[in-house]
C-alpha cells in the first residue's frame, strides 16, 4: 500500500541506482527519480520520473516542489551530492550539509579536510600545467571525478604528458591534484552513520588493474582482516565522520594498507557503486545496506542484525584488445549455484578497449559461497570458461 505522505526523490536513474529505486518503490514509497540521461532505466521503475541535469538546480528546485518531495537519497555517485545538499537546506529535508558534499567531491578540498584532521593521505599539490622539476614516480587525477576516471600513475615526463590530458578529460576545471604514489593494498570501507554512531558493515577486498592505471576489476566480502584490526579500522571511518560531518547518511572511504600503515585515499558521504551496497554486502553479511540507509533517511532506526558470514564477490572479465571473432559458449555458466548475476556485452565484432577506467568494463559475474576459498574456485572456474578469439 502506497504511503502518500512520503515522497522520495532519487538522484540518478542508471543501472547502479535500480535496486534503490525498487526498493523505495515496494516499499510504498512514492518514488521520483531524476536524471540527466533520458532513456534511464529507473524510470520504467518509479511512480515519476524526469530528465533533469546534475547541476540544473532551478530544474532540481522545480522538480521537488512539483511531486512535493519530502526525502532524498542517492546511491553510487558522488556527482549529484552538492546539488543535494544545497536543495535539502532550502527545503528542510535531512541531508549532508553543503559544506560537507563540496569537501568529499572536490579532492583538493578532500585532502586540506584530511590533514587539519589528522587523518594520514598522501602528499600533494594542485598544478595547472606539467613542469620540469617534478618528482616521479606521481599520480595524476581529476579534482571532481569518481570511478578512477581520469587517474593515473606516471613514472617519468612522457607518462605525465598523456596522463594529464586523461585526466583534463574528466574535469570540468582547470587544475589537475598531482599526489605522491604510495603503497599497499588497496580497500573501501562500506558504513553508516547515525545518532553519532559508525556502523563500518563491511570491508572490501579490492584488486585493480595493472599499474599505471587503477580501475576495479575485483571486489571481494570478507576481508581477512582480524577482529582487531576491523575495530581500528572503524574508529578510523568514525574520525572521518567527525571531520566531514557524515551523520544520517551512509560513507564509502578507500584506503591503502601496508602493514600497520593505514592511509586514506577518498571519503565520499554516499553509498558505493559497483553492486557493492546493492549485492556485495548483503549477500556476504545478511544486512541489506540500501534498506538501511533508506530507514536512516526516513528517521528510522536501521535494522542492522546480521543473518549469517557468506563470501561474495563481483568479478569483471578482461581480455586483450582487439576485435571480437568468435566467442565461447557461457551460457550455462549463469546458472551455476552461487552466480546470483552474469553480465556480458561484447558479442562478435565487438570492439575490445583496454580497460583503464570503470566505463570500460565490459562484463561482470556477482558470486555468493559459503567461503572464500570457495568463491574463488567458483570465480576461477567461470573465467576459465571464457574464452574468446580476439584478431
Amino acid at each position: 500500500m502506497e504511503n502518500s505522505s512520503v515522497k522520495i526523490l532519487i538522484f540518478g536513474g542508471g543501472n547502479d541506482q535500480l535496486t534503490l529505486i525498487k526498493l523505495c518503490k515496494s516499499a510504498g514509497l512514492f518514488t521520483v527519480v531524476i536524471d540527466p540521461n533520458p532513456a534511464a532505466t529507473g524510470q520504467n521503475y518509479c511512480d515519476a520520473f524526469e530528465v533533469v541535469d546534475g547541476q540544473d538546480y532551478e530544474g532540481t528546485c522545480n522538480v521537488i516542489e512539483k511531486h512535493g518531495i519530502t526525502h532524498i537519497i542517492t546511491v553510487a555517485t558522488d556527482k549529484p551530492l552538492v546539488m543535494m545538499a544545497r536543495v535539502a537546506a532550502k527545503y528542510g529535508i535531512g541531508c549532508i550539509s553543503e559544506d560537507s558534499a563540496r569537501n568529499c567531491t572536490d579532492k583538493l578540498k578532500m585532502k586540506e579536510v584530511f590533514v587539519k584532521n589528522g587523518i594520514p593521505c598522501a602528499k600533494y599539490k594542485l598544478i595547472s600545467e606539467l613542469s620540469d622539476d617534478m618528482n616521479y614516480p606521481l599520480v595524476l587525477k581529476p579534482r571532481d571525478n569518481s570511478g578512477s576516471r581520469g587517474v593515473t600513475i606516471c613514472y617519468n615526463r612522457q607518462d605525465a604528458e598523456i596522463a594529464f590530458v586523461d585526466a583534463k578529460r574528466f574535469t570540468k576545471g582547470d587544475t589537475i591534484l598531482c599526489e605522491e604514489v604510495i603503497y599497499g593494498k588497496e580497500y573501501s570501507l562500506e558504513s553508516l552513520h547515525y545518532n553519532g554512531k559508525t556502523k563500518l558493515l563491511q570491508i572490501t577486498d579490492k584488486v585493480m588493474t595493472e599499474l599505471p592505471y587503477r580501475c576495479e576489476m575485483e571486489l571481494t566480502h570478507p576481508s581477512l582482516f582480524s577482529e582487531e584490526k576491523f575495530k581500528e579500522i572503524e574508529r578510523l571511518v568514525h574520525k572521518m565522520s567527525v571531520a566531514f560531518g557524515f551523520e544520517n547518511c551512509a560513507s564509502h572511504c578507500e584506503i591503502l594498507v601496508n602493514g600497520d600503515e593505514i592511509k586514506v585515499l577518498e571519503a565520499s558521504g554516499r553509498m558505493a557503486g559497483d553492486y557493492i551496497c546493492s549485492h556485495l554486502v548483503p549477500l556476504s553479511t545478511g544486512i541489506n545496506m540500501e534498506q538501511a540507509a533508506l530507514d536512516i533517511t526516513l528517521g528510522k532506526e536501521p535494522n542492522l542484525s546480521s543473518s549469517g558470514k557468506m563470501a561474495s564477490g563481483i568479478y569483471y572479465f578482461e581480455f586483450p584488445e582487439g576485435t571480437v571473432k568468435e566467442i565461447s559458449d557461457y551460457e550455462h555458466l549463469k546458472s551455476l549455484p552461487g552466480v546470483i548475476e552474469f553480465k556480458f556485452f561484447l558479442e562478435k565484432g565487438s570492439r575490445v578497449p583496454k580497460i583503464k577506467f570503470g566505463p570500460d568494463r565490459y562484463g561482470y559475474v556477482i558470486l555468493q559461497k559459503e567461503n572464500r576459498e570457495e568463491l574463488f574456485k567458483l570465480k576461477d572456474y567461470i573465467f576459465s570458461f571464457m574464452k574468446l578469439i580476439i584478431e
